[in-house]
């Protein structure tokens, strides 16, 4: 399963985690920095001046523009300008493989550095305030995305805040070139917070842009993988396993009618594996616990030295372990997901899902009476918060913050 990355992402940034330094000290530097630049220099890298664009050349190969300042983006064209030009150039959005935005106003970048501080309630204040803010022209549509993020993740009553501003970014942005990934939040988050169909529409809705061909067919798939999460969590298993095969084989056939495309390949296998792991999770739902074990063995069978579907059949293998329970084949559960954390840690979903089952195979062996019931729940927590601090936007992340102490 898997969660939803956004056709572009924010430019890498300095966190907590890795050893590196924080926003604040990387401010400064960059600020020190700053003041041996030139006038040129300075008025390329201010706000938004020094994004980067992928685009596909005429020989089908990524070639990175920067550094770009974007204007605007549809599901026709992206509008941009280079360094310090004056001059706007255009490219067909499916054209453009990926986008870094650079630097946003000032407001903006507060309020990254308030979630890297994990203060979300400064952090929704001031991606209110960036979402209002005209330039640099990129940062309203994405600051509007970035609060219905943060909203979410707040939880409760913050879900129909965040189905709100979605339902903002529909209005205020209907031919935006993030329009897919907007209309799965939407549905994700009103799902969330009552509204039943919400989820079948979006990824109805998906599928009719990629049959318009006005977004990339790896949407289809991903919207069918996020319907089979939702139905999943709403105890719907055997309509949850119809929409992971439905997407597993949309993603095959994606493959094999690429052309210009290669640099999808990586995507699609990936979404392939995540549609393959929910069938497995869809028949461990619905209680069919030999079968998922038996799905589960065939997959690790078909892995052929495939690190990402060798992780995948560990996790399910530990997630059966789990539920048949037992401290015997809990402690065993708790080795398979140790080990696919270890061998997956480059798989973002996989390494999730992992971290995520640690920490309910503590509870689970604290609730069988060995070891203490208190260092077990303590253990949990730090599982939760690990899991929320990398995979923040993960369904396991969300489940996470629902479910463990």
């Amino acid at each position: 399963m898997t969660s939803l990355p956004p056709l572009a992402r924010p430019a890498a940034r300095f966190t907590r985690f890795g050893g590196s330094v924080s926003r604040r000290v990387a401010a400064l530097f960059a600020l020190t920095a700053s003041l041996a630049l030139s006038p040129a220099a300075l008025a390329q890298d201010g706000p938004g001046g020094n994004g980067r664009l992928d685009v596909l050349n005429a020989r089908g190969e990524v070639t990175p523009l920067q550094p770009v300042l974007v204007i605007s983006e549809t599901l026709d064209e992206v509008r941009f300008r280079r360094g310090s030009s004056s001059r706007t150039e255009t490219r067909r959005t499916d054209q453009v493989v990926h986008i870094e935005y650079g630097t946003g106003s000032d407001t903006y970048e507060s309020a990254l550095a308030a979630l890297d501080d994990g203060d979300l309630v400064q952090a929704v204040n001031l991606l209110t305030a960036a979402a209002e803010q005209d330039e640099p022209g990129w940062q309203a549509a994405v600051a509007l995305l970035k609060l219905g993020e943060t909203q979410a993740r707040r939880g409760g009553s913050h879900l129909a805040e965040a189905r709100s501003t979605l339902d903002s970014f529909l209005s205020e942005h209907p031919d935006h070139r993030r329009l897919p990934e907007a209309l799965l939040l939407r549905g994700r988050y009103a799902l969330a917070a009552g509204e039943a169909s919400a989820m079948e529409t979006a990824a109805q809705r998906v599928a009719q842009l990629v049959e318009q061909g006005r977004t990339p067919g790896t949407w289809k798939a991903r919207a069918e993988i996020e319907l089979g999460d939702s139905l999943l969590a709403n105890d719907r298993a055997s309509e949850a396993q119809a929409s992971y095969k439905a997407a597993q084989a949309t993603a095959e056939r994606a493959r094999s009618d690429l052309a210009e495309r290669a640099d999808l390949v990586a995507e699609l296998d990936r979404l392939a594996l995540d549609a393959r792991s929910g069938t497995g999770s869809a028949l461990l739902a619905a209680g069919d616990l030999r079968a998922a074990r038996t799905y589960f063995e065939a997959l690790q069978a078909d892995a052929g030295g495939a690190r990402g579907v060798e992780v995948a059949a560990l996790n399910g293998l530990a997630q059966v372990d789990l539920e048949e329970g037992g401290h015997d084949k809990l402690k065993q559960a708790q080795l398979g997901f140790a080990k696919a954390a270890v061998l997956g840690a480059a798989i973002d979903d996989q390494h999730a899902k992992s971290l995520y089952f640690l920490g309910r195979c503590a509870l689970a062996l604290a609730e069988t009476g060995s070891g203490d019931a208190n260092g077990a729940r303590a253990e949990a927590r730090e599982y939760a918060k690990l899991v929320q601090a990398r995979y923040p936007e993960s369904r396991w992340a969300r489940m996470a913050r629902e479910s463990l102490p």
